[in-house]
């Protein structure tokens, strides 16, 4: 849990708490990985008592052969609850694709492919947040499927 009200070193304030609950397990064999994450996330306004909150989950996987791993992860952000009503459809699906190869133990090419679907009232984009800075989408473009590809290299210092 994040409180923005504490007076901790560091501790930004404001008036918005976070509290978040996360599971997450996984399994590892023979190059094999499977994993399950839920995520219960709130966030309420201590100024004005207005909270929201949505469960989200994603299961990865992945398999790992010699200097190669496939992957792919699915995830679901479930409608939002607002001050206890549900926000109908405002939630969000995400489908990924990966092929990494390890060039050395620190350094990785990579290729991946990302497609995110909001429902019809989804806000959501990757970064968690929007292009212009803000937290989500604007309401304009509530409903947006996203896109990415990635072609890169990852060297771990």
């Amino acid at each position: 849990a994040r409180r923005a009200q504490g007076p901790l070193p560091g501790q930004t304030t404001g008036t918005l708490d976070q509290d978040a609950d996360r599971i997450a397990l996984g399994y590892f064999q023979n190059g094999w990985r499977a994993g399950l994450l839920v995520d219960r996330n709130k966030v309420t306004d201590s100024a004005t008592g207005l909270s929201q909150h949505r469960l989200a989950y994603a299961i990865p996987l992945a398999y790992t052969f010699g200097q190669n791993t496939i992957s792919g992860t699915w995830g679901q952000a479930k409608s939002a609850t607002i001050n206890g009503n549900k926000l109908q459809d405002s939630g969000a699906k995400m489908l990924s694709v990966s092929y990494e190869y390890a060039l050395s133990k620190r350094t990785q090419l990579n290729v991946s492919a990302i497609e995110l679907r909001n429902q019809k009232n989804g806000r959501y984009n990757f970064w968690n947040g929007s292009l212009s800075g803000g937290p989500q989408l604007p309401q304009a473009d509530a409903g947006a499927k996203t896109r990415m590809l990635y072609l890169g290299m990852i060297h771990r210092f």
